[in-house]
């Protein structure tokens, strides 16, 4: 005999909702922060490889990395500005 869930007054399980939009950009932010801080460690060691301060690798006196150190850096603080940057609320 199988007993029917309705009929004592039972309730199917019910799955929760997923977050609101809003949640999801406030957890966004702190991994834009953590990822841009990576990118701007990155660049500099890049470009301190490049200018032959850091040494033990191929990069080691390139010009190109010591040029391209600082963009790359460049752009993980602008990683970090759009994480750190504060929406209206609406």
């Amino acid at each position: 005999m199988v007993r029917d869930y309705r009929s004592r007054g039972w309730t199917a399980p019910v799955l929760a909702a997923p977050p609101p939009v809003r949640d999801a950009a406030r957890m966004r932010k702190p991994v834009l922060v953590a990822i841009g801080s990576l990118v701007v460690i990155m660049g500099v060691v890049f470009m301190l490889q490049g200018f032959g301060l850091i040494g033990g690798s191929a990069m080691t006196g390139s010009t190109l990395w010591a040029i391209l150190g600082p963009i790359i850096a460049l752009g993980g603080v602008a990683l970090i500005v759009i994480g750190l940057r504060s929406r209206p609320k609406s």
